[in-house]
C-alpha cells in the first residue's frame, strides 16, 4: 500500500507581548514559506526586538528545519544564515 506525507509549508508567525493569549493583540507577524531549507519571509508588520527575531528563527530552526531565511526590503533581496 502506498503513503501519503503531508508537510506544512507555510506559517504564519505571531509575537505576542508577555502574558498574552492566542486570542489578545500581538505586536508583530509575519509569514514565512518554507522551500525545503529555505523560508521566504513575507507579510511583516509591527515591532519585533533582535532577540525576539533570533527566537523566532531558533523555533524556526530547530522545529522545522529552516536554515536560511530570505525576503525582500526596499525591492533588495535579504538573507539570513540560520544554520547556527
Amino acid at each position: 500500500m502506498s503513503w501519503i506525507e503531508i508537510e506544512p509549508t507555510s506559517f504564519i508567525v505571531r509575537l505576542f507581548p508577555d502574558g498574552a493569549g492566542y486570542w489578545d493583540e500581538y505586536d508583530a507577524v509575519m509569514t514565512v514559506q518554507k522551500m525545503g531549507h529555505i523560508g521566504f519571509v513575507s507579510g511583516l508588520h509591527g515591532r519585533i526586538s533582535r532577540v525576539e527575531h533570533e527566537r523566532c528563527c531558533d523555533r524556526l530552526r530547530e522545529e522545522h528545519g529552516i536554515t536560511e531565511l530570505r525576503w525582500l526590503k526596499h525591492g533588495a533581496e535579504k538573507s539570513y544564515d540560520n544554520a547556527k
